[in-house]
């Protein structure tokens, strides 16, 4: 009986492999590093996906770098700190400065840690986080007042950069390619004002491309936005697909169409009615989830809107009326859509008209001489509402200086209302500190030549609408929003004080009370 030599190395490699410890299975730190792309983005009603639309995440180690963040080209940086022994998980976001000046606007988002959540499932990762390094860690993934959602897909194999253009493909209910089909991103309507030649108004789509024989067309990639819609010329034909960076790498959509359906309503106001006063300019504006894809603008409160079927959200206001939202769906197997009349709160200003101008609540403070409003009978009187982190208000203000250099001794004063959005500009040395780069880059180095009223930040709700604390007694729902006040003391308003021409033009003609 031959025994056949005994191999000693086959049976030490056969123990190490049985004694030896298994490799560590990958942390949270080694998963999450790599590239991705955003894919969806929620933030209370607020739409900031399109902030990281040209954007891809880098995650090295503990560092993340967000390209081209807001369009700012340096992007956002900073490192991060997992925990994922805590339940939710949690993450301390520590995001470096980044400063807006070198794109000519006064505007920086100082260096903070974000107290946030996060869960990975494969190739999705989500975080949950404030909007500002006060606020506590959220304990759930849900939007919210100054919370923001942020999901994150891994990139596939081979990707290096979101694509040029997409190619868009329009199918008819029958499956078939859609020739001359139009792509657009928005809809909108505007009646108000008639047009000179007398013709009808029209749908107007924006931005527009035309598919081929092929049913296919070429949309550059900013122009898809967070989705796309196409239609018929005669728009009976309609359809919507919604999408993101993450989904575009293929570079490809495809848009179904079926049969429109005519959304209708009216907007009212029993108040204004009853006090004989006109509703005024109304919009209607429709959200598909988030994002808006038709606004219906004009001067007697009705709409109607051609829309495929889904769910979807509509937001109205007017220049009489504030914002109320309410969801709706469109369903299947009808050509028509009824809604019940829609009957948003009036704003302050509007019942205000003609009666005396009320004085301001909830003053924290002033920048400058104070002032009363039943001081100034005999003067024509401005309120600007505004605030420093408004970006129309200080490109504005200007407007506002050119006023009061010209007509200071003529009759006209003017009364800033600041609106803090934060609750923490108090006092005129807080307020004085947040003008500092403004005043350098926008205002020529001046400060404000008139008094500044400090008023609280605090937000009031309104029937779905929000109105700032400073701004309730005058119904101040956007800023700028700068109100006349007549020589008796009334409430005339509001004033267009946002080219200096025209402007001067008005106050010229108010002054000399013609």
């Amino acid at each position: 009986m031959s025994i056949k030599p005994f191999n000693m190395s086959a049976v030490l490699v056969l123990l190490a492999g049985t004694f030896l410890p298994a490799a560590d299975p990958p942390t949270d730190l080694a998963k999450v590093a790599g590239t991705w792309l955003a894919d969806a983005a929620e933030a209370d009603m607020d739409r900031p996906l399109g902030r990281v639309w040209f954007s891809r995440f880098k995650i090295d180690g503990d560092k993340f770098h967000v390209e081209k963040f807001f369009f700012h080209p340096k992007g956002l940086s900073g490192t991060f700190v997992l925990d994922p022994t805590t339940n939710p998980k949690s993450v301390d976001l520590k995001v470096n400065e980044l400063d807006y000046a070198e794109l000519g606007e006064p505007v920086k988002l100082p260096a903070c840690t974000l107290k946030s959540i996060y869960k990975l499932d494969g190739d999705r990762l989500t975080i949950c986080f404030p909007l500002d390094d006060t606020s506590k860690r959220p304990t759930e993934f849900k939007p919210g007042k100054r919370i923001a959602v942020l999901t994150l897909g891994r990139t596939k194999a081979g990707f290096k950069e979101l694509p040029k253009e997409v190619t868009v493909t329009v199918l008819g209910p029958d499956g078939q390619p859609v020739r001359n089909a139009t792509t657009y991103y928005m809809m909108h309507w505007d009646d108000r004002f008639p047009r000179k030649d007398g013709a009808r108004p029209e749908w107007k789509l924006s931005p527009t491309h035309a598919t081929g024989a092929d049913g296919t067309v070429k949309v550059p990639y900013e122009d898809v936005g967070q989705g796309i819609r196409a239609c018929t010329t005669d728009r009976s034909l309609i359809g919507f697909v919604r999408t993101s960076p993450f989904a575009l790498q293929t570079a490809a959509l495809t848009v179904n169409l079926e049969s429109a359906v005519r959304v209708m309503g009216k907007i009212e106001n029993d108040e204004l009615k009853n006090a004989g006063l006109p509703v005024g300019m109304t919009n209607a504006t429709v959200y598909l989830g988030q994002n808006p894809v038709a606004s219906y603008m004009t001067g007697g409160g009705k709409f109607d809107i051609p829309l495929p079927t889904g769910d979807y959200t509509l937001r109205v206001y007017g220049e009489n009326l504030a914002t109320k939202r309410f969801p709706f769906t469109v369903s299947a197997g009808r050509s028509e859509l009824e809604l019940a009349p829609i009957k948003p709160p009036a704003l302050a200003l509007a019942t205000l008209k003609g009666k005396p101008a009320p004085e301001l609540k909830d003053v924290a403070g002033w920048k400058g001489e104070k002032v009363a409003l039943a001081d100034l009978k005999g003067k024509v009187v401005l309120l600007e509402f505004w605030g420093y982190w408004c970006g129309p208000c200080i490109h504005s203000m200007p407007v506002l200086f050119e006023l009061h250099d010209k007509f200071k001794d003529k009759g006209l004063a003017i009364i800033g209302v600041h609106l803090d959005i934060d609750g923490e500009v108090d006092t005129a040395v807080k307020l004085d500190e947040k003008l500092i780069d403004i005043r350098k880059q926008l205002w020529k180095g001046r400060d404000l030549p008139f008094p500044i009223v400090l008023c609280s930040g605090k937000q009031v709700e309104v029937d779905g609408g929000e109105l700032r604390r400073g701004g309730v007694q005058y119904g101040i729902v956007g800023y700028p929003t700068t109100v006349l006040i007549d020589r008796e003391g009334k409430v005339v308003g509001t004033f267009q004080a946002r080219d200096v021409a025209s402007a001067v033009k008005e106050m010229e003609r108010l002054l000399g009370g013609t």
